[in-house]
């Protein structure tokens, strides 16, 4: 934080998990990364420093642990609330 260069590192380094873990950036916009297997997707999709996870239960909680094991992070649960943007299930 506070260099000029912080956002440009903090994406380079988060892609370059995501790639590490068989996501791949979509070429429509470059915040969506989406992994396939077994016929199954998962997606994830970040803005600044939030992210909206997306898949079945055990997708999802693989790609936490990803996450947890490689950066500092808060899982808030269900999404309620993004970027001003209220969710209602």
């Amino acid at each position: 934080y506070g260099l000029k260069q912080s956002p440009r590192c903090w994406n380079k380094k988060f892609t370059n998990v995501l790639r590490k873990h068989g996501y791949q950036q979509s070429e429509a916009d470059n915040c969506l990364f989406v992994r396939t297997e077994n016929k199954r997707q998962a997606a994830i999709a970040i803005y600044v420093d939030d992210c909206i996870i997306i898949g079945i239960r055990k997708d999802v909680d693989k790609l936490k642990r990803i996450l947890e094991s490689n950066f500092k992070m808060k899982d808030l649960g269900k999404l309620a609330k993004i970027i001003g943007i209220e969710v209602i299930r």
